[in-house]
């Protein structure tokens, strides 16, 4: 059952709110954007050998970004993979809206998210995701990558701009071969 809003509109801030506890005693703590994908892939609706593939390309991406010295770059990676490589489970798609609009406010910064579900009704797109845990194999495709994200953080996190907009579904495009039409 979806609780709608005095708009008629879905009413996100109850799913905000379960989903996203501010104690840090229940459920898990995510210090950083991938990690917070991780652990998204991780309870989604997933079958377990792609949850450990896409885990383990994550884990792979982390450390590439620390190699790098460049660390701050995992808000635009986590945000373009979450787009790309999950989508709702059928009739859920508040859930996805919610945890939509988590990823594309993270930034740079440290933020503590808590995640107090123990499942979510988040399924893979099959083809990008695998095509995204390939990405180790291809490093001149995760070097192009990194030169995007780079360009897109150059204005900072804030900034919207259709060029970004741009940029990132050709982030997308070159990580996992996701062709979209982004609109954030």
């Amino acid at each position: 059952m979806t609780i709608m809003n005095d708009l008629g509109q879905p009413d996100t801030t109850a799913i905000s709110a379960a989903l996203f506890s501010q104690s840090t005693s229940v459920g898990v703590t995510c210090s950083t954007p991938l990690e917070l994908l991780a652990h998204v892939v991780g309870i989604a609706e997933i079958n377990g050998s792609l949850k450990y593939e896409a885990g383990r390309a994550i884990d792979f991406l982390r450390e590439y970004l620390v190699v790098r010295e460049k660390r701050g770059l995992e808000y635009v990676f986590a945000n373009a993979l979450f787009y790309s490589c999950l989508a709702p489970a059928a009739g859920n798609e508040s859930i996805y809206a919610v945890l939509e609009r988590k990823f594309r406010t993270l930034d740079r910064r440290r933020q503590d998210v808590t995640i107090s579900k123990k499942s979510l009704p988040i399924v893979a797109r099959e083809t990008p995701m695998r095509r995204f845990i390939l990405s180790d194999a291809n490093r001149v495709a995760l070097i192009r990558a990194f030169h995007i994200a780079e360009a897109i953080d150059a204005d900072g996190p804030w900034t919207q701009t259709p060029e970004k907009d741009d940029m990132t579904a050709l982030l997308i495009r070159v990580l996992t071969g996701y062709r979209s039409s982004l609109t954030m």
